[in-house]
């Protein structure tokens, strides 16, 4: 893999400034004995009478996730066969990406809009290298909801995040206006296509107006992971 922290891509987990927190709604924790001066808000009331006592909620702040994989498993975008596929291209893509980032003590999270719709958050409690590592080893290319129209942007849109990479064999201009839309301020953008027409499949000739401040990798049947050249131009593949 080429190095997700430089140049542009070096934004992840770099910097604390990345939206205010009033943007994520707090999670509950846990709960503790009530406090003088804590709102009825926080008084969590079924325990409390329980308990026969106040007792007030605790909050946590969302973990912010350095970097989110958005992995393209929809069956319809995918070709080839066994290890010279698009589909176990994309997967490998993320296994090294989600080993990368956690290496450097960072958060990463999967979403994937197999058939499942399965999402991997991080946790505090939970090595959540070892859980997408595992979900790769088994997951198929079974999704039937293409990338557009999958409910993951929503839920990005809702998560601290500091940056986002697309894994995708997908030419629909439809889902670059959709990662444009996410981003919010200051988040990086990485995108691996992985073109069909090198695994067999249509050439599509797609165009990808990223903008200048996208990093697009293009991978195609062959390719040396580690020897990927990164390009910010507005691109056309051809």
């Amino acid at each position: 893999m080429p190095d997700l922290m430089t140049p542009s891509a070096q934004q992840v987990g770099s910097t604390t400034s990345f939206g205010a927190w009033a943007d994520y709604p707090p999670e509950t924790g846990g709960v503790r004995d009530y406090t003088t001066g804590d709102s009825f808000g926080r008084i969590h009331w079924p325990l409390s009478a329980k308990h026969q006592r106040l007792m007030s909620k605790t909050f946590e702040q969302p973990l912010t996730t350095d970097l989110w994989i958005l992995l393209d498993l929809d069956r319809a975008v995918h070709f080839g066969e066994d290890e010279e596929s698009t589909v176990e291209y994309a997967v490998s893509l993320a296994a090294s990406m989600a080993s990368q980032v956690h290496s450097r003590g960072r958060q990463v999270g999967l979403i994937a809009n197999d058939s499942r719709g399965t999402v991997l958050e991080p946790h505090r409690a939970v090595r959540q290298d070892r859980l997408i590592l595992d979900y790769l080893a088994v997951c198929q290319a079974d999704g039937r909801t293409p990338l557009t129209q999958t409910l993951a942007w929503d839920r990005i849109r809702r998560l601290p995040r500091r940056a986002i990479a697309v894994i995708t064999p997908s030419a629909d201009p439809g889902w670059v206006r959709l990662l444009q839309a996410v981003r919010g301020k200051r988040s990086t953008l990485i995108v691996f296509y992985v073109d069909p027409a090198s695994f067999g499949g249509p050439d599509q000739n797609p165009s990808f107006d990223l903008g200048q401040d996208v990093d697009l990798y293009v991978v195609r049947r062959g390719d040396d992971f580690a020897r990927l050249v990164r390009t910010r131009d507005a691109i056309r593949i051809s």
